[in-house]
């Protein structure tokens, strides 16, 4: 059945296709092609063996290769279990990989649990499930991120524009609705006599000038003074233009003597108060219009006070009291005006925190103890220019108080007035202090929109600042209407309505802040009352009479035919107010207390 050929054996069935069982194996068949043959099955056709001489693969490389091919299959399924592991984990971890990332990998993964043929069924389908929840859970979670990233991108945007929008929307209303400043022209042609201070400023030159050409005897008093003449000769020029009558001219009026004032010193607030009471006539002065201001401070005067309370607060409080003999004598109608400004009517924002658009650390306040003391730590220059705003309001209130609760104070009033933000070098400053920079300031403050829109903003704000003239008019109605004379302690702004014809009850209500507007502390008074002990306490030496002896070098004045000065006359201690007195004014028209 077997034949040999070429040397190597053959069977039949390669010959003539049939079924042969191989009955032997030749043991010297000398390849493994010939022992592979003479082992194969009976029921192997000879078509299964090959007809090229090419040798079959044994049975033991078979089960080998499965073998191999089953290792590397368990292998493979290990690493689909282990990073299915992983990506649990990446999932329900805070700070794990980007949910994009994972979703990416969970389809990757999802396709290759799909392509195993070597995985059971039963644990394919619980990995495919928990790659389906775990893909659900992230992209759940991603589409949360880009929510609450659309929220916060929003609420930062809202809460740094919004604060910005409503404080345009408030200047450009306010701009919009002012009124204009129309002031009756008063007629001073009897010789009222006017005390203005810083009579060389941008407001008080003009003030000056504008009583004088009324007919008014003023006495301007200026800071630096001989400076002032080489530095502002304008100015100077227009005072020529109104000099003051020679003896045996009196019957001229509409004058304006320039005196030299410096409020940074008690000696020279003394001297100005000296040579006023000292002037020929026994008029004595009708109006006090105090002007001056400085937004300097945190130094220390030659007076060992703190240089912006001295010049804002404490100095016009001084003479003010030094003048208070000439100003309530012979029963004629007198008033102080006090200037204050919006930095020192300042109060808490209505909109709660992070729209808040103040800070408590830089809101006005009266610090009695360290008006008293002076002091300079921790001091901010602004800061100390709002809190003596403020103060000087509460001050004017206290005063109209005592004065009219005395006998002899019946004709006087203290008023106050904020003429508002101005166009001149003084008003272009800051006034309002900046405190510490917020978060919303920090994050979003240099973002380029922000910056664009508070520039836009600043430059608008410039556009709507009032003319100098508009403060001028202000103090000048304030200082001369006969309808103020009436109700003292008002506060007055063109921001509270028109100061004249209004649709008030009463002409002088109008242009009056109504006390429910004014800030807490100003209309306190118990803390005026305070105020004003710790004040006079401070000013103890300086309240003495006035003496001849008062005149210093900085602040000589040459007055021809000036009389004799009886300090008894002219002392402070001639009309005392400093004691308590709780009876005060009747109140006019309700709509001013409401």
């Amino acid at each position: 059945m077997c034949s040999l050929v070429d040397g190597k054996r053959r069977t039949g069935a390669q010959t003539h296709g049939l079924f042969f069982p191989s009955w032997t194996v030749n043991e010297a068949a000398s390849t493994e092609g010939e022992k592979a043959y003479s082992q194969a099955p009976w029921f192997l056709s000879f078509h299964d063996l090959s007809l090229n001489d090419k040798p079959a693969v044994p049975m033991t490389n078979k089960l080998h290769q499965r073998s191999n091919k089953s290792s590397k299959s368990t292998a493979d399924d290990e690493s689909l279990r282990e990073e299915l592991t992983t990506l649990q984990a990446d999932a329900s971890s805070m700070s794990g990989r980007d949910a994009s990332l994972i979703i990416k990998d969970c389809d990757s993964l999802h396709q290759r649990i799909n392509a195993s043929r070597t995985l059971p069924g039963g644990e394919k389908k619980k990995m495919l499930g928990k790659l389906k929840n775990i893909k659900t859970d992230i992209q759940f979670e991603e589409q949360m991120e880009k929510v609450c990233g659309k929220v916060c991108q929003r609420g930062l945007f809202f809460v740094m524009f919004f604060p910005m929008l409503i404080t345009f929307l408030s200047s450009m209303t306010e701009f919009i609705s002012r009124p204009a400043m129309l002031v009756k022209v008063a007629d001073l042609k009897d010789g009222e006599r006017f005390i203005v201070t810083g009579g060389c400023g941008a407001v008080g030159s003009e003030l000056a000038l504008k009583l004088a050409q009324s007919g008014a005897e003023v006495i301007a008093g200026c800071h630096d003074f001989e400076a002032r003449k080489e530095v502002d000769d304008a100015v100077l020029r227009k005072f020529l233009a109104w000099k003051r009558p020679v003896h045996g001219d009196e019957d001229e009026t509409g004058w304006i003597d320039v005196r030299p004032l410096n409020l940074e010193s008690f000696a020279s607030v003394r001297a100005f108060a000296l040579h006023v009471s000292k002037l020929e006539g026994t008029r004595g002065v009708d109006v006090l219009v105090h002007t001056a201001a400085t937004k300097e401070g945190c130094n220390t005067t030659v007076d060992g006070m703190e240089y912006n309370t001295q010049v804002n607060y404490l100095s016009p409080f001084l003479l003010t009291k030094l003048l208070l003999p000439s100003l309530v004598s012979g029963g004629k109608p007198s008033r102080v005006v006090y200037t204050t400004c919006a930095a020192g009517l300042q109060e808490a924002d209505w909109m709660p925190w992070p729209l808040a658009r103040t800070q408590e650390s830089t809101l006005p306040k009266i610090d009695v103890v360290n008006i008293a003391r002076g002091t300079t730590d921790r001091c901010n220059p602004l800061m100390q220019y709002a809190n003596m705003k403020l103060a000087i309001v509460s001050h004017s209130h206290e005063l109209n108080r005592r004065i009219r609760s005395r006998s002899k104070g019946k004709d006087f009033v203290s008023h106050v007035v904020d003429p508002g933000q101005m166009n001149n070098p003084h008003g272009i400053q800051p006034s309002v202090p900046e405190g510490r920079q917020s978060l919303r300031s920090n994050l979003l403050g240099y973002l380029p929109p922000v910056w664009l829109f508070r520039k836009i903003y600043e430059y608008v704000k410039t556009k709507m600042l009032r003319d100098t003239q508009v403060g001028v008019d202000a103090l000048y109605h304030v200082a001369t209407a006969p309808s103020l004379q009436r109700k003292g302690g008002g506060l007055f702004a063109d921001t509270a309505g028109a100061f004249t014809n209004c649709d008030r009850s009463h002409p002088g209500l109008c242009g009056r802040v109504s006390r429910k507007e004014q800030p807490t502390a100003a209309v306190d008074e118990k803390l005026a009352k305070r105020l004003w002990r710790t004040t006079i306490k401070s000013l103890s030496n300086q309240l003495l009479p006035l003496k001849d002896g008062d005149v210093v070098e900085s602040a000589v004045v040459e007055d021809e035919d000036g009389g004799e000065f009886a300090e008894e006359g002219n002392g402070a201690t001639h009309y005392d107010i400093d004691e308590e007195e709780d009876d005060d004014d009747e109140d006019f028209g309700q709509e001013e207390t409401n």
